[in-house]
């Protein structure tokens, strides 16, 4: 998907939550009876503003998609001229514990949003698998062992499609006796990538090499052919005996790929296996097949080869989806923990904006579909939201809060000019920051920096 098209995606994600996170303040604000002037998304100059007959609150597009408000009588906030309202509708005349339900109100908002989202994430879609691992049951020294303890796995990739004639069965699958991980940059991003080892003694030009199979994504076919990566072999490798008898010849040199530039013969080897639809493998029966053709400029040619490794879709029963549920606010608790340690260290390298929100979701769509990215990226984003604007910082409701209890607790109000002030301050250094990310975003997609 278009990087343009998947910001434009983020921003439209962004208004849902922003939009949801501001309808908590209005409602609770309303149940309490406080006379709310003005629902917005977005800051800025009005695209549309618009007051139901009869109503007191206009709905209202702002041109600056990076937050929201609800504008409620009292705390600055003054009614237009010729609207009268008693104190006890206003922000202020209501008590603090309260005034501090509606502050965070958008909070909990969000964070009951990222629950739903998450919850549709792993009950709603399928796992993808690309590949399935299975044991060998070898251990170290080539025996065969009962015990699972010890021994090897080795990989099989879903495959569809007809070779030299030889149509794969359904309960054939590629075989591949390692697989290993590598760092690639993609549309500014750097993702991790997985390669399964096909061939350890392939043959391009006059050099012997490894032969490697990219996964480009696993929501979709993958083209055969045009994954096919060609590495050097690893010197001083020890195989192990049970590596050996799983098929192991060598180890890929993963800095050092070989190059297809220019054209010449390559010859490398498929394995296949039979599958049961217990995830047994008959390994035993292992098939070989040699390919043999040309490279041109970075293409491979095999004539009659028509082979892809499509997506192997396996639903998680409920257990496992609640486990899956739980990894996944490890995970994003560890990102947004990091996220806050290199705002608060001002490490703009760190963090992102929009744009780079665009380039990440834009990446994941091609890795697990619109749909999976969509509820992923929208659960993720809306805890972010509720624990960023947890952080006292002025022009955040976390800031609210804090003045809230700090009144609530000395009995003292802090003058209203005051208040808006330093947040307005605050809205214009956050303002500042979005600014500075998206220009280093739009450098950095672009090439530039």
């Amino acid at each position: 998907m278009d990087i343009f098209i998947t910001i434009v995606i983020v921003i439209v994600l962004l208004g849902i939550l922003i939009g949801c996170h501001e309808l908590g303040h209005l409602f609770v604000a309303k149940a309490f009876n406080v006379y709310c002037l003005e629902y917005s998304i977005g800051f800025g100059p009005k695209i549309v503003s618009k007051r139901r007959k009869g109503g007191e609150t206009y709905y209202s597009l702002r041109a600056i998609p990076f937050g929201g408000y609800v504008s409620m009588y009292g705390e600055g906030v003054e009614l237009d001229e010729g609207l009268s309202c008693p104190k006890e509708r206003s922000l202020e005349g209501i008590s603090h514990p309260r005034q501090a339900l509606i502050m965070g109100a958008g909070i909990t908002v969000n964070v009951l949003l990222s629950v739903v989202f998450a919850f549709i994430y792993v009950t709603c879609f399928p796992q993808s698998y690309t590949s399935a691992a299975f044991s060998t049951g070898i251990g170290p020294d080539g025996t065969h062992i009962v015990a699972s303890e010890g021994s090897y796995n080795a990989y099989m990739l879903n495959v569809e499609g007809e070779l030299f004639g030889y149509e794969i069965s359904p309960d054939e699958h590629l075989y591949s006796p390692t697989y290993f991980t590598v760092d690639e940059v993609d549309a500014g991003t750097t993702v991790q990538r997985a390669y399964f080892l096909i061939d350890g003694s392939a043959v391009v030009g006059e050099n012997e090499c490894v032969a490697l199979y990219r996964i480009e994504s696993t929501s979709g076919s993958n083209d055969f052919l045009s994954n096919i990566r060609f590495f050097q072999k690893e010197e001083g490798v020890f195989l192990t005996a049970g590596e050996e008898t799983i098929g192991i010849t060598s180890m890929p040199d993963l800095e050092h790929p070989v190059s297809l530039e220019g054209e010449g013969e390559v010859t490398f080897e498929l394995s296949f296996v039979s599958v049961g639809a217990d995830g047994e493998a008959t390994f035993e029966s292992r098939r070989s097949l040699e390919l043999s053709g040309a490279y041109r400029d970075g293409s491979l040619d095999f004539d009659g080869v028509g082979l892809w490794t499509s997506s192997l879709d396996i639903w998680r029963s409920f257990s496992e989806a609640m486990q899956a549920f739980c990894e996944l606010y490890v995970q994003f608790f560890v990102m947004i923990g990091q996220g806050l340690a290199q705002l608060f260290t001002l490490n703009l390298e760190g963090l992102g904006s929009i744009v780079m929100m665009g380039s990440q979701m834009n990446v994941l769509t091609r890795t697990i579909g619109i749909g999976q990215t969509f509820f992923w990226y929208g659960s993720a984003l809306s805890l972010n939201l509720a624990i960023f604007n947890l952080l006292p910082i002025p022009g955040l409701d976390g800031w609210q809060l804090l003045v809230t209890t700090v009144e609530g607790t000395t009995k003292k109000r802090i003058p209203d000019k005051i208040k808006t002030i330093v947040s307005y301050i605050g809205l214009g250094l956050l303002l500042v920051l979005f600014v500075l990310l998206i220009v280093k975003d739009v450098l950095q997609v672009a090439g530039i920096a």
